[in-house]
């Protein structure tokens, strides 16, 4: 099809540019003094919304999450959908349809796409599994990874009984490819582990991947149920969803109970040489330091991840991180995660834990101090000496030694212990937002300190082995990834209790007729809704105006202790309660029964089992909460503490009926400094269960799927041109073009063989094109072995058609393959953020342009028009 320049009697010139385009004639005036063509640039302006998503998911496997893991599979299917098929919207951002496999609205109810669909999508997973860190077993005998968290047994059944499941202690930060009970792998996550999602649409280049499996089997909707963590019907590996259902439930609950849940993500995605392994010193005090560099996670990074998709990474877990910096404490704070400290009855002396007795009351002073660093027994704090047997300075241990338990060493420490051994929440935000991030620690300069790195996750190239360089690599141009933008996302489905993030009825986002249990999570949380949930200054100890849900404690939470802490919200449900006593989290139980002390910490919140879970299974073996002792036979859970098991007349059996969720202050603390980027969503579903049918919107893990959607349209949806244009009687623009240019020297050789809607520029224009594209990409940098020079490239028009009728948003387009776009303007007005808010749109037919370009509009006027 040939396209003219048409005379303009009076046009304001503006370019939209819909790729990386020129400013240089931002300020350029409409003139009239040549009978020459002018063009006019304006702002650069994506219009055709991201292409490319990268999600990583972060699946806690350690004990009792395989519940939280189904009801994440049973979601899947609406995530993927909606990624692949938006939602169509009329122009009040209502949904009347869903878009075809091109990314079209096409069907009877019109209206047009909410976002662009994805089609170019990698998915992949890691678990919360690093193994342990710590350095002793129990006789004393050091090795690499800990009497805690062994990797030795990896693969292997569960110590005590029969187990079809093999556990999975150290996973290692890389991606996984184990599906089903089975553990089998999906062939289609191979080589490198994750899901490859490229279609052949008309939005992708011809030739760019191998086939691709369909989103699902027609007319089947695979659903995991709880009894015995299997599909009905089983998945159907081969397509999209049915797979990642299958990887999901494939993580299984028998990993680390030392869950490294944000270092598991970070190890794998903006680690700049992640570790391979820590290994340790001889002598009476070991030493930790981290040995060479893991280089599977290079090389699957290096393909997962690319310099200009929206990545988001969504973490899934019950709990804080519970995980050591071993290389704390000059090397030995792997200590922390030894079964018990060392110094403990029994056990080399090397090593101590306990603080000042400060701590309890302003942790944060410089009164408090961990005994074990304060080296002069002579000046050793009285405290501090009173602890100890002896009282005489000597090594020392948590005093009672019971209070050792492993599973509570991990919240408050500075309050308890006088350290905090664990890696802050701005590790996590700055490797999402900065441009530059530590290389590991045992890599420093000659003074000591860091060497600072390029971020992975904003670098142009990424090595793929661990041989070349790793720290200087080529931050991304202006095309690209890049901190401050909009294309990285953190969400957290974690331990929160619905209640606080839900809507209530009149609110404006609840019909006031709505019952306050069937309300949906809010859309936006407001800096109050924060407080209730982590408090004041959470990292500074300060949980004045908190929910007392979100106290972390290893004791029942009375009512002087919430005061005491400045908490809100207090039901009076103590241990002995009924077990449904409190709405939120059933009641208080007693941590120390049955043990010599605290073992526990109190439930955030807790919700009813779609269907029960008998743990006298083998598959639960180490991942019940109801489990038996494989030894006595005594349940591990003693009767009348946790309500989460099954009661019979007074006594609880081994018939789980309640999942749990702990305070995830961590998790919540990094998505609350992020801000617009961090996502929310309670693990204590709002409907635990279905109700009113299979569609309910609030049953399990939907409304934080509907969350994270949400957000990350407003880097999917297509963006508002920013002035309105002139469209003739047919409702074509016909003073503007629309261009496209190829972004490599593999593109077609001219515009004639480019395909069906493209056709030569006018030279003229095109020399003012090309010009202002060489321009832009010298003030760039300017760096042709990166980016090669826009103005090199073949440049073509992409035909114009007009609108759609009857109102409907798109382009009236006379077959399926011919690229064209449209302009449409919203007569009827008013959008909400379900839909585009623009009252006019660039929109393309048949699912955009190549994806192999670079697309700009230009509008032209002819010199002698008065230019108004």
């Amino acid at each position: 099809m040939s396209q003219t320049l048409k005379r303009a009697a009076a046009v304001t010139g503006t370019v939209l540019g819909l790729g990386a385009l020129a400013t240089g004639c931002l300020t350029r005036p409409v003139v009239s003094n040549s009978p020459t063509l002018k063009t006019n640039f304006t702002d650069s302006l994506d219009n055709t919304g991201v292409d490319k998503v990268d999600i990583l998911f972060m699946i806690d496997n350690s004990a009792s999450m395989g519940d939280k893991q189904v009801l994440l599979a049973d979601a899947v299917p609406d995530m993927l959908n909606r990624l692949v098929t938006p939602n169509c919207v009329n122009a009040a951002g209502v949904p009347v349809g869903v878009t075809d496999a091109n990314g079209a609205c096409t069907g009877t109810g019109g209206g047009s796409p909410e976002f662009t669909a994805v089609h170019d999508m990698h998915i992949g997973i890691v678990s919360s599994s690093l193994g342990g860190r710590g350095g002793a077993g129990a006789n004393g005998t050091k090795y690499a990874s800990g009497d805690q968290c062994n990797p030795g047994a990896d693969g292997q059944p569960a110590v005590g009984a029969p187990q079809t499941t093999p556990v999975h202690m150290n996973d290692k930060g890389e991606l996984l490819n184990r599906a089903g009970e089975d553990e089998h792998t999906v062939a289609n996550a191979n080589p490198d582990n994750f899901l490859a999602w490229y279609p052949p649409v008309p939005a992708n280049p011809a030739g760019g991947s191998a086939p691709q499996p369909p989103v699902t089997t027609a007319g089947v909707t695979n659903t995991y149920t709880t009894a015995d963590v299997t599909l009905n019907p089983v998945p159907d590996d081969t397509t999209l969803i049915g797979a990642f259902q299958d990887m999901i439930v494939g993580v299984h609950e028998q990993g680390c109970g030392y869950e490294a849940q944000l270092e598991g993500w970070y190890h794998f995605l903006i680690e700049p040489n992640p570790y391979q392994s820590i290994a340790y010193s001889s002598g009476s005090v070991p030493v930790a330091s981290y040995q060479g560099v893991d280089n599977v996670i290079i090389q699957q990074r290096a393909a997962f991840l690319r310099p200009d998709s929206l990545v988001a990474v969504i973490v899934v877990t019950d709990e804080n991180q519970e995980v050591a910096d071993p290389l704390q404490l000059s090397g030995t704070a792997w200590a922390f995660e030894n079964a018990y400290f060392p110094g403990s009855p029994g056990w080399p002396t090397y090593g101590a834990s306990e603080g000042t007795t400060a701590c309890a009351t302003a942790p944060t002073s410089t009164a408090c101090q961990c005994c074990a660093t304060i080296s002069n027994a002579g000046t050793l704090a009285a405290d501090c000496q009173n602890q100890n047997d002896a009282g005489t300075g000597s090594p020392i241990y948590y005093v009672p030694a019971a209070l050792d338990e492993p599973n509570i060493r991990f919240f408050h420490m500075r309050q308890r212990f006088g350290v905090d051994v664990g890696y802050p929440s701005l590790r996590y935000v700055n490797g999402l937002t900065n441009s530059v991030v530590p290389k590991q620690s045992y890599d420093q300069n000659s003074n000591g300190s860091l060497v600072a790195c390029t971020n992975p996750l904003f670098a142009a190239a990424l090595p793929t082995a661990s041989t070349q360089e790793l720290c200087n690599l080529t931050p991304n141009g202006a095309t690209g990834r890049h901190p401050g933008g909009n294309l990285v996302y953190y969400a957290a489905i974690t331990g929160v209790p619905h209640q606080l993030i839900q809507s209530t009825p009149g609110d404006g986002e609840c019909p006031a007729t709505t019952a306050a249990a069937d309300c949906p999570q809010k859309s936006e949380l407001t800096p109050a809704d924060w407080v209730t949930i982590l408090g004041t200054d959470p990292e500074n100890y300060n949980f004045t105006g908190v929910d007392f849900h979100m106290l972390e404690s290893q004791y029942p939470r009375t009512q002087a202790l919430a005061q005491a802490a400045g908490a809100i919200n207090y039901s009076n449900c103590p241990p002995g309660s009924a077990d449904n006593c409190d709405p939120i989290n059933g009641r208080e139980f007693d941590t120390s029964a049955g043990q010599l002390g605290p073992s526990d910490l109190e439930y955030a919140c807790t919700f009813l089992f779609n269907t029960p879970k008998d743990c006298t299974q083998p598959q639960y073996n180490g991942a019940c909460d109801c489990q038996q002792d494989p030894d006595s036979g005594a349940p591990l859970v003693p009767n009348g503490t946790s309500s989460l098991c099954q009661k019979t007349g007074n006594t609880y059996g081994t018939t789980q009926t309640y999942g749990k969720a702990y305070p995830a202050i961590e998790e919540l603390s990094v998505a609350r400094q992020l801000g617009d980027y961090g996502i929310v969503s309670s693990l204590c579903p709002i409907h635990p269960t279905p109700v009113g049918g299979a569609s309910d919107p609030l049953y399990g893990y939907r409304p934080a799927v509907n969350a994270i959607i949400n957000r990350l349209k407003a880097a999917l949806q297509v963006a508002c041109p920013p002035h309105k244009l002139q469209a003739n009687a047919q409702g074509i623009v016909s003073d503007c073009l629309v261009l496209a240019t190829w972004k490599s020297t593999g593109g077609p050789a001219s515009c004639a063989v480019a395909g069906e809607g493209y056709s030569d520029v006018d030279p003229s224009v095109l020399a003012e094109v090309k010009g202002d594209q060489h321009n832009a990409w010298v003030a760039a940098g300017g760096n042709a072995t990166q980016t090669p020079d826009p103005s090199t490239l073949l440049t073509c028009a992409i035909g114009a058609l007009p609108p759609a009728a009857n109102g409907a948003a798109g382009c009236n387009t006379p077959d399926k393959t011919t690229a064209g776009w449209c302009y449409y303007e919203n007569t009827t007005g008013g959008a909400s953020d379900a839909g585009p808010a623009c009252s006019y749109q660039i929109l393309f037919a048949n699912g955009g342009p190549d994806k192999a370009v670079t697309v700009s509009l230009t509008c032209v006027e002819q010199a002698g028009s008065d230019g108004g």
